[in-house]
Parts: structure tokens; C-alpha cells; sequence
């Protein structure tokens, strides 16, 4: 079968999963604990949405002065916004990269530079994810150990991701390596467009001691996002402690970044029911949070900024040959 339709077809697992979810729980039980949240009360967790993007986007800019690229903090606000919208409409969030042809438009850096400034600030965010998930496989293995298979695959995953990374952040390293995969794999007009735009990837890459803060404060911004889906399920009734919660919704989203799916729908209520049955939280309960909590924290923010869209499309083009 060809990739392209294969490409195609998975996020149909996921919405398959979704809508089998849906039909077991009950659709009108989902929609009465819904009902019971009020509305003002969801309208100041909405409202949380809009500082916490604030704070992303600040991580992201303190990334980009790293390397030394000098764009305003509102453009990149918007910039943030509007990648946010890019993402829950793609499996993996990968509509986000939207932002590297935005803030090339804005900045005047080549289009690898800013292609490396996407890929460090997405570096960071999943690395955040994992690190919250993994400390949640372990609190899992210590109080269910019927659970303790989480763990072994969770951190295996992570530390191939890491070592990707850290082979490829360094400049002569990663240079070496891409050049080594260049020449096995791409034909030879391609060799020194590639060569030309490696020395564009690493200008001023940062080094991992420099990203500890911005990973810091991923980590936080995590745990604020599921704070307030938190506060989502406390209104429904739902008392599983807070650490557990934040914990839980963790490996529960990693999960929902399986590329079956889009947005991590289906993926993410299977696991969040597994998990939250632990604290004998109702399938129809548990999916319900998942829902208003995907609305609150990403679905809005995207709304914001496919409106936001409009706004950039004014800015002149500034390129660098």
C-alpha cells in the first residue's frame, strides 16, 4: 500500500478508538457531566489559556535570543497562537511548523536557522512531557505495581529520543553525522545545498546547559495546562489528588502522541480511563474532563489563533540569501 494513503488512514484509528469510546460510555452521560460544570466557573478556566501561551511564548523567544534571533515579543505571541491551531489539526502536531515560515517572514535569518529554533523549542516540549510521564510510570510501578509495564517502554522511548538529540545538537557532530547520511542516501546536486544550509542549522545553536531554564519552564507550563483540567474534574466530583492527576494526564497525553490520531483524540481517553480507574474515576466522567479539557486548553487558543492569521499575513518578507 502506498505511504501516502497509509499516512492517510492512521489517524482513523484513532478517531475509530474515539467514536468506540464514545458509544460504550454513552453519549448523553458524557453530555450530563458536561452539563453540571458552570459556566463562569469554565469561563475563568478558559481564561488561564491566554497566560499560559503568555509564558510559552516567552520560553520560546528566550530560546531564539540564544541564537541571537531578534523578533518582537507580540509578533511571536500571535506567531505562537497561530501554530497552536496548526497543531490540533495535525496528527503528531506537526501543523505547528507553521512558525518557521513565520517568523523567517519577520526575522532575517535563513530558513534552517529558524527551522533549528522549531525543532529546539518542540525538542523541549516533548522532553518536558516525558519527563512528567516517566515520573508518573514510576509513582505507577511503586503504588500499582499491576501497572509497572508502563515504565520499561516509556523511558526506553526516551532515552532514543534523547540520544538523538544530543548527537545532533552538537555542531561538528551533528555536522559529521548529516554529512555521512548525505552521502549515503542523497544524489549529488543535493550534496552542497545540504552543506550550505548545515552551517544556516547550527549558527548559534545553543548549548544543552543553556536549555535547562526553557525546559524548566516547559515542565511548569505542563503541569499548569493539567492544573486546569484539574480544576475541570474537581467541579465534576472527581477528588484524585492533584500530583496523580498532573501525573497521570501526562502519560495519558504521551500516549496521545501516538500518529494514529489527531489531537490526540481517542488515544488519550483510552489510556486517561485505564489510568483513572485506579481512583475509581467513571469511563464517562473520566471522558467528559478529557473533552472540555482539550477545549479549554487547545481548541480555544487555536480558535485564537486562526483569527490571529489574518493578522500576519501584513508583515513584509524579509529574507537572507
Amino acid at each position: 500500500m502506498n505511504w501516502k494513503i497509509i499516512r492517510m488512514l492512521l489517524p482513523l484509528v484513532g478517531v475509530t478508538i474515539f467514536v468506540y469510546i464514545i458509544n460504550s460510555t454513552g453519549l448523553g452521560n458524557i453530555v450530563d457531566e458536561v452539563a453540571k460544570i458552570p459556566p463562569l466557573y469554565l469561563a475563568g478556566v478558559v481564561i488561564l489559556s491566554f497566560p499560559r501561551v503568555a509564558v510559552s511564548t516567552y520560553k520560546w523567544r528566550y530560546i531564539a535570543k540564544l541564537q541571537k534571533m531578534r523578533m518582537p515579543y507580540t509578533y511571536m505571541l500571535k506567531v505562537n497562537f497561530v501554530g497552536t491551531f496548526g497543531g490540533v489539526v495535525t496528527p503528531l502536531g506537526l501543523g505547528d511548523f507553521i512558525r518557521v515560515p513565520l517568523i523567517q517572514k519577520k526575522s532575517s535569518e535563513r530558513f534552517a536557522k529558524c527551522l533549528a529554533n522549531w525543532l529546539i523549542d518542540q525538542a523541549i516540549e516533548i522532553f518536558s512531557l516525558f519527563l512528567l510521564a516517566i515520573v508518573g510510570t514510576i509513582s505507577l510501578s511503586l503504588y500499582f505495581p499491576e501497572h509497572r509495564g508502563l515504565f520499561i517502554p516509556v523511558v526506553t522511548m526516551f532515552l532514543i529520543l534523547l540520544f538523538i538529540a544530543l548527537l545532533f545538537i552538537e555542531n561538528r557532530r551533528g555536522k559529521l553525522l548529516l554529512g555521512v547520511i548525505s552521502k549515503l542516501i542523497l544524489p549529488e546536486k543535493y550534496k552542497n545545498w545540504l552543506n550550505d544550509h548545515l552551517d544556516a542549522f547550527y549558527d548559534e545553536m545553543p548549548r544543552v546547559r543553556s536549555l535547562l531554564f526553557p525546559f524548566s519552564v516547559e515542565v511548569f507550563m505542563y503541569s499548569f495546562m493539567f492544573f486546569q483540567i484539574y480544576l475541570i474534574a474537581n467541579v465534576l466530583g472527581i477528588k484524585t489528588p492533584l500530583p496523580w492527576f498532573i501525573l497521570l494526564y501526562a502519560i495519558a497525553s504521551l500516549i496521545g502522541q501516538i500518529p494514529v490520531t489527531v489531537s490526540g483524540l481517542g488515544t488519550r481517553e483510552g489510556a486517561l480511563i485505564g489510568l483513572f480507574s485506579l481512583f475509581n474515576v467513571q469511563p464517562h466522567q473520566i471522558v467528559a474532563v478529557s473533552l472540555v479539557g482539550y477545549v479549554v486548553t487547545m481548541l480555544v487558543p487555536a480558535v485564537t489563533g486562526a483569527v490571529l492569521s489574518f493578522t500576519l499575513s501584513n508583515h513584509k518578507v524579509k529574507k537572507r540569501s
